[in-house]
């Protein structure tokens, strides 16, 4: 059963305290420092086919932390994530470079993974994002997910 408490509180640097009760804080949590961006590719019922996917914008600085791949049935897949300022298309480039680009093998999905080697995991803010695809041949969707730092 719900309990509503009536209490006076006073704020003081981020900390709220209780009036009443000396020995009681009730402290702001800290913001979220990361973020989870997922992108989703489509065959329309058809297997996915090769090369670039989609675009899209990131706001705000901050860093590739983990990335992961999910398909809708077992398959194989990579991606290069690509990107580029704002407003400056085509002049993407890819982040990964020679490192370890994101894959899912002979699965449904690959383990939450830390970028391995990549050129840059630094996303500067108001920066284009672009998926380009390799798929194997038995994935029809295929969602892209990375999990960001903004701090």
């Amino acid at each position: 059963m719900p309990v509503t408490v009536i209490a006076k509180i006073k704020q003081q640097a981020g900390t709220f305290k209780l009036l009443d009760a000396t020995d009681v804080d009730l402290t702001t949590p800290a913001p979220l420092s990361k973020r989870g961006v997922s992108y989703s590719i489509d065959g329309g019922g058809s297997a996915l086919t090769t090369g670039i996917k989609g675009t899209f914008g990131v706001p705000v600085a901050c860093t590739v932390a983990n990335w992961r791949l999910e398909g809708d049935q077992s398959g194989s897949a990579t991606v290069d994530v690509l990107s580029a300022a704002f407003g400056v298309a085509p002049a993407y480039v890819s982040m990964v470079g020679a490192g370890t680009k994101p894959t899912v093998s002979a699965a449904v999905a690959s383990a939450l993974t830390v970028p391995a080697g990549w050129t840059t995991t630094a996303i500067a803010a108001n920066t284009t994002i672009q998926v380009n695809l390799t798929p194997g041949a038995t994935f029809l969707r295929l969602t892209r997910y990375l999990e960001l730092d903004l701090t």
